[in-house]
């Protein structure tokens, strides 16, 4: 069962939804939560543990913001200078141009990947990731995920084709 955290509900749909479909194609089965619990109920362990047996999942990736922050970074002018030429009669004389500095703000969220296994009612499995906000959030979303995969994949939770 995969869990996204999300504050916006459609980002929490957008999240499994996108979860489900990579990891289907790594072969492993998987079951989106807001299908089977209420966005608005009070998701608890029991909850969640009643309807991960009624649903024959075995185990619950569950996904979510630790924290957002913003880095801010201020970018000095830049002053030009042209070469000097001979101004005829008036000597000597030159040019420059001047670009003021201006400050760039980015931010990041720290998100937080576990897995869970039902079996054991132990943690399996942890990530920590540090995304910059700058895309859509279709597209952060779906890199995101792709990267949780790989790095699964890489850990041996999931082995290409099949789900461990």
């Amino acid at each position: 069962m995969i869990i996204g955290e999300l504050k916006k509900p459609e980002n929490r749909r957008m999240f499994e939804d996108e979860m489900v479909k990579q990891l289907k194609a790594v072969g492993a089965d998987a079951v989106v939560s807001y299908a089977a619990i209420p966005e608005h109920a009070g998701v608890d362990r029991d909850t969640i543990t009643a309807k991960m047996k009624e649903l024959g999942a075995d185990a619950v990736l569950i996904a979510r913001v630790v924290v957002k922050k913003t880095v801010t970074t201020f970018v000095s002018g830049v002053v030009w200078t042209g070469y000097p030429g001979y101004g005829g009669g008036w000597g000597w004389h030159g040019y420059y141009t001047y670009s003021p500095g201006y400050t760039l703000r980015d931010e990041f969220a720290v998100m937080q990947t576990n897995l869970y296994d039902l079996k054991t009612d132990k943690r399996i499995w942890t990530a920590a990731s540090e995304t910059w906000i700058a895309e859509d959030n279709e597209s952060l979303i779906r890199s995101f995920i792709k990267i949780i995969i790989e790095r699964m994949v890489s850990d041996n939770m999931l082995a290409a084709g099949q789900a461990k």
